[in-house]
């Protein structure tokens, strides 16, 4: 009798599911189910990419070999505004005040995946902190000194952290004491900080203008065409 690891059965049964939920949403898309209009078909593409990055993971989960994607040049800006249009029903319904502003189209290389998830938790956190009606601002422009680097900062006008606790939030597991009542593990930065390692990069926390805080992930400027996805990204700019 052969036995199937639960793991993998699990794994099988994700891939199944996710898949119906990609192909669901590209019909919506596509308007295969009846007309659609802008607002909604951007709202699927948002679930096709998401769910087109779900699956990687999965992916990885299932290989032991495969930790990293190729290496790929893609816009950090247009991934910027793709990320946090996944935010924008939250962001209606909270009465939130979102901009995103990129300078330029600078692309950087390197694992997408893994950069999508940073980019994606330091989004996260901004919107977890900051209080209903707030303001949460992305930017993304080019810095030329000490070397060309691409720095896309999160701000927020949310409580902010202490500044002898700027460090200590950068490591997995910490959290301010203040931060009981709010859901989470405490790993949101410290994923954001080793995917900006893997690109030689770095991750850093100051105040914000906003009265909350900023949080700083610096890449430096690659070469090549932009990942495809960023289409995509681009047409979801807000």
């Amino acid at each position: 009798m052969i036995r199937v690891d639960a793991t993998d059965a699990l794994l099988h049964d994700l891939r199944n599911a996710l898949g119906l939920v990609v192909g669901l949403a590209a019909n919506l898309r596509d308007g295969l189910d009846g007309p659609v209009n802008d607002a909604q078909r951007a709202h699927a593409q948002r679930i096709v990419e998401v769910g087109v990055d779900a699956g990687a993971m999965l992916e990885r989960l299932a290989s032991t070999g495969a930790h990293t994607d190729p290496a790929a040049a893609f816009d950090l800006g247009a991934l910027a505004r793709s990320i946090v249009g996944r935010f924008d029903a939250q962001t209606a319904a909270r009465g939130l005040r979102v901009t995103v502003a990129v300078e330029g189209d600078d692309v950087v290389t390197g694992d997408r995946l893994a950069l999508s998830r940073a980019v994606e938790n330091l989004v996260g956190n901004a919107f977890k902190y900051t209080p209903d009606g707030g303001v949460v601002e992305v930017a993304v422009r080019r810095v030329d000194a000490p070397s060309p680097t691409v720095e896309l900062c999160v701000d927020d006008s949310g409580p902010g952290i202490p500044p002898e606790s700027r460090e200590d939030v950068l490591r997995a597991g910490a959290r301010l004491p203040r931060d009981g009542a709010i859901r989470g593990e405490g790993l949101g930065l410290a994923i954001a900080s080793t995917a900006a390692a893997a690109f030689a990069g770095s991750v850093s926390v100051a105040a914000s203008p906003l009265g909350g805080a900023r949080v700083s992930l610096r890449i430096p400027c690659g070469v090549g065409a932009p990942y495809p996805h960023d289409s995509a990204g681009k047409r979801s700019a807000r």
